[in-house]
């Protein structure tokens, strides 16, 4: 009875792999048709392209970051038989650099950025509220690898930045990196939670530098005031600049005022 139930588990399985294989080469080619470039002529379709292609790039890297991480949790490389030495893999780094051509450094980057993703590809990193946009991939490890190498106090900060739209999904890699280094180390601003900016970098210690100028000082306090309002612009224009319904608003209102 047993040896029934393990041949009708076997047979299941084995039609479950059949139709995700079959499942996964039909989206291939309806994903090659739909990013031809065949008779390109105008830029609409163009950008379409680039645009899919980006999407499908992105969402093909988190699937393989969260399986990278599932297969070494689970142990399932164990399963996988080597080409290369004719054997099953007794080793987690040797499957992932012949099966996921990567090396044992993206390896372990892919392990620790796969515990902030979910099994539905959902990026469970912290965002501000308003923003809709989510992390790409190579957001997500460097990130991760940031919060995970700073580890206490630090990567609690580097969380708070998170939710504070310090850092957002539309900034660039580089940016993250450059503003999340320079908060930590007090050489940008912080933004309190009730919004004021404090300065926690160098202070002037040297009385001679210190302005007493009236008309100096009324400048560097302008000016001052500019930045710190240039400062919330930026943060609030990242809170919106993805957020649907004031996309739809503003598409609403340019359609109106267009038709005028």
């Amino acid at each position: 009875m047993k040896n029934n139930q393990n041949v009708a588990k076997n047979e299941t399985n084995a039609l479950t792999l059949k139709m995700r294989e079959s499942n996964a080469k039909t989206a291939l080619i309806d994903l090659k048709k739909a990013l031809s470039v065949q008779e390109l002529s105008d830029i609409h379709t163009a950008n379409t392209i680039v645009f899919t292609a980006d999407k499908f790039a992105n969402l093909s890297l988190i699937s393989k970051i969260k399986a990278i991480s599932v297969i070494k949790a689970s142990n399932l490389w164990k399963n996988a038989y080597s080409q290369v030495r004719r054997k099953k893999f007794t080793n987690f780094y040797d499957y992932a650099q012949e099966i996921a051509r990567i090396g044992k450094t993206t390896a372990n980057k892919y392990v620790q950025a796969g515990d902030y993703i979910d099994d539905d590809g959902n990026i469970l990193l912290p965002k501000s509220e308003g923003i809709t946009a989510d992390y790409s991939a190579e957001m997500v490890l460097t990130l991760v690898e940031m919060i995970r190498a700073k580890k206490g106090e630090n990567a609690e900060k580097i969380i708070e930045m998170l939710k504070n739209g310090v850092v957002t999904p539309l900034d660039t890699v580089e940016y993250a990196k450059k503003t999340i280094k320079g908060h930590l180390t007090g050489k940008i601003k912080d933004l309190t939670d009730d919004g004021e900016i404090t300065d926690d970098g160098d202070e002037i210690t040297d009385d001679g530098d210190e302005m007493t100028d009236d008309g100096d000082e009324s400048k560097d306090n302008a000016n001052e005031s500019v930045n710190d309002n240039t400062t919330q612009a930026i943060i609030i224009a990242k809170r919106w600049a993805n957020n649907a319904d004031f996309m739809e608003m503003l598409y609403n209102y340019d359609r109106e005022h267009t038709a005028q």
